[in-house]
């Protein structure tokens, strides 16, 4: 992964886990496909056969007592991307009431390849 040019690196986390109906895990995954989802439809629009979609790679955790999950994400940002983190950052903060604050994620530019594709 170290080898291709990803250019942002974002943490997703969740600042109300009561929100999470029924299964936290599957509520959680459900919410942060939609975030990408809502992404991908604003950066290309709405399409029945085959949506476009940044391109991106998706770790899930769990934090250390598994009952925190959260997500990181190496992404390769289709346009300028201060503009694309301002855009991803205020989808997932105004779209999603489970979301945590903007404090507590992280959605910005890469400031090393090794770095990011190592911690991830």
């Amino acid at each position: 992964m170290e080898a291709y040019d990803w250019d942002i690196y974002a943490t997703l986390n969740f600042g109300r886990l009561y929100l999470l109906d029924g299964n936290k895990t599957d509520a959680a995954a459900k919410l942060w496909r939609s975030c990408l989802n809502t992404l991908d439809h604003t950066l290309y629009g709405k399409s029945r056969s085959c949506q476009r979609r940044f391109d991106r790679v998706v770790f899930r955790h769990f934090g250390d007592t598994a009952t925190n999950p959260h997500i990181h994400i190496l992404a390769k940002s289709p346009i300028d991307t201060n503009e694309f983190c301002v855009a991803w950052n205020a989808i997932w903060a105004s779209k999603f009431d489970a979301a945590a604050s903007p404090i507590s994620n992280s959605i910005a530019p890469i400031l090393t390849i090794k770095g990011a594709t190592g911690y991830s």
